[in-house]
């Protein structure tokens, strides 16, 4: 299996509790990926950065990368996450997520231009 450079939106850090993007993180790790997460307090710092911003900081200081794990909650009608999605999908990254509200609310735009998608009810 090719192992890449990934990076991981949303993931808890060492010494917090793990969440799961920190889950996601250790099992990445483990499976040999190169692997690079921001927590929820690093976001947060960048409170008043577009996720363009903060996607392009990234890439230009840690990337670029292959995929990028998108595990934020929901906090709007999806916005925040079709930001990301687009930013990193302009950076050729493939992008995953659970993260529903952008689909929800921004299928038309997302699914068209950025997102293959397959959906699971009850498991």
């Amino acid at each position: 299996m090719k192992k890449a450079k990934v990076l991981v939106i949303g993931g808890s850090q060492k010494g917090e509790k793990p969440n799961v993007g920190g889950r996601l993180k250790m099992r990445l790790v483990d499976a040999g990926h190169s692997v690079f997460s921001v927590n929820k307090r690093m976001l947060a710092s960048w409170k008043n950065s577009s996720p363009e911003f903060v996607i392009d900081h990234l890439f230009a200081s840690h990337g670029p990368f292959e995929a990028v794990f998108l595990c934020i909650p929901t906090g709007d009608r999806g916005e925040t996450a079709r930001d990301y999605i687009k930013a990193a999908r302009l950076k050729g990254a493939v992008v995953v997520t659970c993260e529903k509200g952008a689909i929800a609310y921004h299928s038309d735009k997302i699914l068209r231009d950025y997102v293959g998608y397959s959906a699971t009810v009850g498991g």
